[in-house]
């Protein structure tokens, strides 16, 4: 579930506060991105997703990752692609990239983002707290699959 008051000019501390706590009761985040860099357009056109809690698979599915979108993606090896469906932050998500030990995604947590527009003041909620492979990623909402050269 997304959240967000984008559109409020001004917060009172009271109103963000109220917001932080909902926001960090919120399990559920949707139309995610993930980066992969190092990975050239001919190396996959998928990926496969197996979340998992507590060690027990609860489901699986694949994602389609299109080649870069432009001539600077291109160079530097970066692509991405939005995961057009609900996911549970309590569970761990193995991310299965050809040619490459599993990925996985854990510990996350929804965090407060600013979203300061030209009108005001206003707050999202996001999945900008995680780890991936055990290495934690703070405030950053768009975990990032970086290809391993030796494994």
């Amino acid at each position: 579930m997304f959240l967000s008051s984008c559109f409020d000019t001004s917060w009172t501390p009271e109103e963000r506060e109220a917001f932080r706590a909902k926001c960090s009761q919120t399990y559920e985040t949707e139309n995610e991105i993930f980066y992969f860099r190092g990975f050239g357009d001919d190396e996959f056109d998928s990926v496969w997703v197996k979340a998992y809690r507590e060690s027990l698979l609860l489901d699986s599915f694949q994602l389609h990752v299109p080649p870069s979108i432009n001539q600077y993606d291109r160079e530097r090896k970066i692509r991405s692609t939005a995961i057009n469906r609900v996911l549970d932050i309590r569970n761990d998500y193995h991310i299965l990239i050809p040619g490459q030990k599993p990925y996985v995604l854990a510990n996350m947590k929804m965090i407060m983002w600013a979203q300061y527009t030209m009108s005001g003041e206003g707050w999202g909620c996001v999945m900008g707290d995680y780890t991936i492979d055990g290495v934690r990623y703070e405030h950053d909402a768009m975990p990032t699959f970086q290809k391993r050269t030796t494994e």
